[in-house]
């Protein structure tokens, strides 16, 4: 089947539609599957991870608050999550106010390390957060950090293959 779009707009809209929609599937099933739990807004920044290429493995997320340890060294926290669809969700919770930094990426065959080829070249999807881009290397902290007010924060990462 072959779709036509009028304008750039109306494509890039249903981009953004398909995408609120992963988002909001992610929302739903996070809590069904912690259904015991009542959902958490406060004191917990949630990552939502899009444009995965498949349902295999899960995601890492880790989260930074040290730029001298960002992206490779020892993170302040580490969550994974199961991938459906397209996306996935990492919540950190109870995180103090401060700034942070969130390097992921999608651990296809589940090994628990992020795979390279003998080049240092990624060969598993990765993402920063404000989705910084890398430009040789990974980007500084400067470039992927964001101030978080103790409160709730949700954050949006374009994973990149």
């Amino acid at each position: 089947m072959v779709t036509s779009f009028s304008s750039v707009a109306e494509a890039s809209s249903l981009c953004i539609l398909s995408r609120l929609i992963a988002v909001i599937a992610l929302l739903i099933f996070s809590t069904r599957v912690r259904a015991e739990e009542p959902p958490q807004l406060g004191s917990s920044i949630q990552v939502a991870v899009v444009g995965l290429r498949n349902d295999k493995g899960h995601l890492t997320c880790s989260l930074f608050n040290d730029p001298k340890a960002f992206p490779r060294g020892e993170e302040f926290r580490e969550a994974h999550s199961p991938i459906h669809g397209d996306a996935g969700l990492c919540i950190f919770e109870g995180i103090p106010a401060g700034k942070y930094a969130v390097v992921v990426y999608h651990d296809a065959n589940a090994n628990g390390h992020f795979d390279q080829n003998a080049f240092g070249m990624p060969l598993e999807g990765y993402g920063f957060s404000r989705n910084a881009a890398p430009l040789f290397d990974a980007p500084k902290f400067a470039a992927a950090s964001f101030d978080y007010d103790g409160q709730f924060l949700f954050t949006e990462i374009n994973i990149r293959y």
